[in-house]
C-alpha cells in the first residue's frame, strides 16, 4: 500500500458539491474543468487517462467511454451517466474549433492536448474552503479513492469494482478497504478491560 493511497482524502458529497459550485460553468474553461472533474468523480478515472481521451473514445449511442489505461495498458469501457454526458456536451459546444483529436484541450492556440490538471483542482479546493488534513493527499486522484470507498460502503461486489476501476485483481482493493473507515468500525470487535463484549 503506497503512502499516497493510504493518506488520500475521502470526499464527502457536500464537499464535492461545494467544489463544483466554485467552477465558473458559464465559461469555456469552467465547462471543460467541470467535465474533467466529473470523469474522475463519477468514473474514478486517472487524470492521465482523462487527459488522453480522444473524441472517438465517446460512444454516444451506447453511452460509454472506452479507452486504454495508461497505467496498465489494458482497455476499459465505462458507462456515461446523463449528468456526465450533459457536461461533456456543454463543454463541446464551447470547445474551440480545432483539428485536435483530444477531447480535453488547452483553450489558447494552437489548442494542443490539455496539460496536467492537479494544480487547477487544488485551486478549486482552496477556493471552496474545503478542509484538508495536512497529511492527506487531495489531488484529483483522491476522487478515485473516494469513489472506490463509496462503492464498498454500498456493498458493491469486488467483482464489479475491480473491472470498473480497471484494476487487475481484487488485491488492489485492499488500499480502499483500509480507507473505508465506517465499515471497518462495524467490523471492529469491542473490548472492555481486556474482555470481548
Amino acid at each position: 500500500l503506497g503512502q499516497a493511497d493510504s493518506m488520500a482524502k475521502i470526499w464527502k458529497s457536500d464537499e464535492l458539491a461545494r467544489l463544483v459550485d466554485t467552477v465558473d460553468n458559464a465559461s469555456p474553461k469552467g465547462k471543460r474543468d467541470l467535465a474533467f472533474i466529473m470523469f474522475a468523480a463519477e468514473l474514478g478515472m486517472r487524470s492521465t487517462d482523462i487527459r488522453n481521451l480522444r473524441l472517438t473514445d465517446i460512444d454516444w449511442e451506447q453511452c460509454r467511454v472506452t479507452f486504454v489505461q495508461s497505467k496498465t495498458g489494458k482497455p476499459n469501457s465505462l458507462p456515461l451517466s446523463e449528468k456526465l454526458g450533459t457536461a461533456i456536451i456543454d463543454y463541446l459546444r464551447m470547445r474551440p474549433q480545432t483539428n485536435s483529436s483530444y477531447l480535453f484541450i488547452k483553450l489558447t492556440p494552437p489548442y494542443e492536448q490539455m496539460a496536467r490538471f492537479n494544480g487547477a483542482f487544488e485551486r478549486y479546493t482552496r477556493r471552496a474552503g474545503i478542509h484538508v488534513e495536512p497529511q492527506a493527499h487531495h489531488g484529483l486522484h483522491s476522487l478515485r479513492a473516494t469513489l472506490a470507498t463509496k462503492l464498498l460502503e454500498n456493498d458493491v461486489a469486488a467483482d464489479v469494482i475491480v473491472p470498473f476501476l480497471g484494476h487487475s485483481d481484487k488485491h488492489s482493493l485492499h488500499r480502499y478497504i483500509q480507507l473505508d473507515i465506517e465499515n471497518l468500525r462495524k467490523c471492529a470487535l469491542a473490548f472492555e478491560d481486556g474482555e470481548l463484549i
